[in-house]
């Protein structure tokens, strides 16, 4: 009966540190050791936006169409084709 208690405490006691181990690799890793002024991202994803003209025309954002590609995002394409975008937000 003795061994049986031993090795039920042994097996809380490692998963026990198994969590802990765990959740101090995540919270380096969410970090990277890089600081991060959520303010600055905050004000740099507030000054995104689309303007809207005359129909049929395309939209006017103040983000070229060339800054965006390094994203791999458009928002507008060849104004001689006519292509329907269809665009989910998960927010």
């Amino acid at each position: 009966m003795k061994k049986k208690g031993i090795r039920i405490f042994g097996t809380i006691l490692l998963f026990g540190l198994m969590f802990f181990a765990g959740r101090g690799i995540a919270a380096i890793r969410e970090n990277d050791g890089v600081a991060v002024d959520t303010v600055s991202i905050q004000q740099q994803a507030e000054n995104w936006g689309l303007g809207f003209g005359a129909e049929g025309t395309q939209p006017t954002g103040n983000a070229t169409a060339d800054e965006l590609k390094q994203y791999n995002a458009y928002y507008v394409g060849n104004p001689d084709e006519k292509v329907i975008y269809l665009t989910f937000d998960c927010g």
